[in-house]
């Protein structure tokens, strides 16, 4: 019981601290969620961006994805056809399975992303995991599948700039925030979001997966089908480029294009430098197959693998650059920004954001943190931009780090923070609130450091105990050798 209290009481810290580092940043509570898809907020609603039409599975959701889910039937059954694997191929029926539907797990602030639109307000974006619920041998089935789909929309400056967005994204609290709230006045209001705004909408998908029986020098595999689409003049979704991930078989193919790449890599070092490039399109694929287990490790995801001859690029001054200091240093950074090579970085099987599963609902399949490694390392960082835009200040620092790891001077910064809100909590006035069953059970603090005490209290104990216990036993020994001792001196001749 006391390990187990031990666990709990770690897990709900660190619960605590997660949440913490998620304010004004995510939006990942079930229960906001759910209610927020009653509002208009339902991936239905935003694709169709005219009416709002509610929840509805997948047998409807179909009709109005049609081009989409076209592609990803063909780009899966293209995918059988080359690979005979073996393995557990993504079912395409749960696209239009009345049974399945895409449940909204997350909505993320992405002001961060300011220097690609023109009001330097960013994005905020809507992520759907593909859930389904059935019936099996009479008892019902619910859980999630390895496939979302994350809406992107352009956030609206409000009345008077993107201060005022930023700020009221800094009021929300991921624990405690209404979907009220986020709706009326909060970042979700109309007067900063325009729900028929879609700008592009993409495609995370688990394609098959290998068991380790089947692979086992890898100790498994997997595929994953990345894609991107945009409304076409038609108002159709069609195909779109991916950010930056450069189609290597068509620059292969092609030398005159390969070298106009080369040149536009020289002449924008600064913007590479600091993460904040985007490689024009007609260098772009339209789709990515991401292999697992190696990430970034495998040529496969390495779209610049040999792109370069060694001394090629000897002329850069990498000096006058922060990050890149040298030609492994931009070859990596290259490979870091497109989608296959960021893709697995401390990723969760190879999704960046799953989402939170509700508390209790699916018992030893839940994930408890809504996203990767690299999305909770990448919070302070937003934080420190949504902070400059909140003040009005005409320098925001768009830069970042590599995907495995944060800028040096960002992690300092993120560290003092993390002491000041550490500073700032007390035992007795915060509560972790979890959902179970549509409704927020608290758990307190306070009984959390009384479990603390008495593991501490236990432990003491457990140590004097065993010092008793060496006392005796020394006392014990020291009389036995005594007794010998006189025994020996009285048989001595």
């Amino acid at each position: 019981m006391i390990r187990l209290a031990i666990l709990a009481s770690l897990f709900l810290t660190a619960s605590a601290h997660a949440a913490e580092l998620q304010d004004g940043l995510a939006i990942t509570n079930s229960v906001v969620l759910k209610a927020l898809e009653k509002r208009g907020f339902a991936i239905s609603d935003l694709v169709d961006g005219k009416q709002k039409i509610g929840v509805e599975s997948n047998d409807g959701l179909s009709k109005r994805l049609k081009s989409v889910f076209d592609t990803i039937s063909t780009d899966m059954a293209t995918f059988k056809a080359n690979n005979q694997l073996g393995g557990r191929p993504f079912d395409t029926a749960y696209l239009s399975n009345g049974r399945a539907r895409f449940a909204l797990v997350g909505v993320v602030n992405r002001m961060d992303q300011g220097y690609k639109t023109g009001n330097r307000c960013g994005e905020t974006r809507f992520i759907y995991r593909l859930a389904y619920s059935v019936t099996d041998k009479g008892a019902p089935v619910t859980s999630r599948l390895p496939m979302t789909i994350n809406l992107i929309m352009n956030a609206r400056a409000g009345e008077k700039s993107c201060a005022d967005l930023a700020t009221a994204w800094l009021k929300v609290s991921t624990e405690t925030a209404t979907d009220e709230s986020l709706v009326n006045g909060g970042p979700l209001d109309e007067k900063f979001l325009d729900r028929s705004s879609l700008k592009d909408l993409e495609i995370n998908l688990q394609m098959a997966r290998v068991a380790a029986s089947g692979r086992p020098d890898f100790g498994g595999q997997a595929f994953y089908l990345l894609r991107a689409f945009k409304r076409g003049a038609d108002g159709k979704l069609v195909a779109n480029t991916l950010e930056n991930e450069v189609d290597r078989d068509k620059l292969l193919a092609d030398p005159a294009l390969l070298s106009e790449l080369k040149t536009w890599v020289r002449g924008n070092l600064r913007a590479i430098d600091k993460g904040t490039f985007l490689i024009p399109e007609k260098f772009l694929a339209k789709k990515a197959i991401s292999i697992s287990p190696g990430g970034i490790g495998r040529s496969a995801n390495r779209l610049f693998f040999g792109m370069f001859k060694p001394d090629e690029l000897k002329e850069i001054s990498y000096s006058e650059l922060e990050i890149v200091k040298s030609q492994a240093g931009l070859e990596r950074r290259l490979n870091d920004s497109t989608c296959v090579g960021c893709h697995q970085t401390r990723a969760i099987g190879g999704f960046h954001f799953t989402g939170r599963d509700p508390y209790g609902k699916y018992p030893g399949n839940s994930v408890f943190l809504p996203g990767s490694a690299h999305f909770m390392g990448d919070l302070p960082r937003r934080h420190e931009v949504v902070a400059q835009l909140a003040t009005g200040s005409g320098q925001i620092d768009y830069s970042r780090g590599f995907s495995s790891r944060p800028l040096d001077r960002r992690r300092r910064k993120s560290r003092t923070r993390a002491s000041q809100m550490a500073g700032a909590r007390t035992a007795l006035s915060g509560t972790i609130r979890h959902s179970r069953a549509g409704h927020a059970a608290q758990v307190s603090r306070v009984k959390l450091f009384q479990i603390k005490i008495r593991d501490s209290e236990s432990v003491r104990i457990r140590q004097n105990k065993r010092s008793v216990i060496r006392v005796n036993s020394a006392k014990s020994r020291r009389q036995r050798l005594a007794s010998t001792n006189t025994f020996a001196s009285r048989s001595a001749p």
